[in-house]
């Protein structure tokens, strides 16, 4: 597997892939891999879906199949920079942006205030001593995983999409 993905990615030849998402089937992708990435000790690949002619990050350790397909080549185009793909993501795995807010009360208030947790959070610190983070980011199962973390410690207020995958 690693491989062919090393060979796709130097050659730049497309190739075929089946991928197993998270709580979720396994799929078959025809990608065009730009990048490959290192993020918490884990391999990504930044690669074009063909099918649905945008970029996407895929875990390396979560392809059950990959082959590179010999005899076609693709072109990475010049408006293309790996920074893009994580520029908005809260960690690897990107995704249409949304506001999110985050209340936090007073026991984790002190935790969330010592550290830039993305480039586009804001920081209300309220009355009772507890803070609310307010960032537009993807919502991807990093942030979701990261929320859950804080357990009784934080109210998601928004948007409502979040607030029901986290409860």
């Amino acid at each position: 597997l690693l491989d062919d993905l090393l060979s796709s990615l130097i050659y730049q030849n497309p190739a075929t892939a089946h991928y197993a998402r998270i709580g979720g089937p396994t799929r078959r992708y025809t990608l065009e891999p730009y990048t490959l990435a290192t993020f918490r000790h884990g391999l990504y690949v930044f690669a074009k879906d063909v099918d649905e002619g945008r970029l996407k990050t895929f875990a390396v350790d979560r392809f059950r199949h990959f082959q590179r397909i010999r005899g076609e080549h693709f072109e990475i185009p010049e408006s293309y920079h790996p920074s893009q793909m994580v520029s908005d993501a809260f960690g690897i795995i990107g995704g249409p942006l949304h506001t999110v807010t985050l209340c936090f009360n007073r026991r984790a208030s002190p935790y969330i205030g010592e550290r830039i947790w993305h480039h586009s959070q804001k920081l209300d610190f309220t009355d009772d001593g507890g803070v609310r983070l307010t960032m537009k980011v993807g919502i991807a199962h990093e942030l979701i995983s990261w929320i859950l973390g804080f357990g009784p410690d934080v109210r998601v207020e928004g948007p409502d999409s979040l607030a029901a995958r986290v409860r």
